[in-house]
C-alpha cells in the first residue's frame, strides 16, 4: 500500500477472505447470522487460525491505511 501511495496508484483492488470475518467466537457473532462490513474475526484467543488471524489483520490494515 506505501509502494501505491509513494507511486500515485490511484486505484487498488482488495480481495478479501470469509476468513476476516467468520473467525469469531460464538458471543461475537450476529444474532441474525448476517455479517457485514462491520463484522471482523477476533483476531485475539485460541478460537482462530493462524491463516484466519493474518487475513483479518491484513484486511483492517489495508482499510486503515
Amino acid at each position: 500500500m506505501k509502494a501505491c501511495h509513494a507511486n500515485k496508484v490511484t486505484r487498488v483492488v482488495i480481495t478479501s477472505s470469509v476468513a476476516a470475518i467468520m473467525a469469531c467466537k460464538d458471543e461475537d457473532r450476529p444474532v441474525d447470522g448476517r455479517f457485514t462490513e462491520q463484522n471482523w474475526s477476533n483476531p485475539i484467543g485460541d478460537h482462530i487460525s493462524a491463516y484466519s488471524k493474518s487475513k483479518t489483520l491484513a484486511e483492517q490494515a489495508a482499510w486503515n491505511f
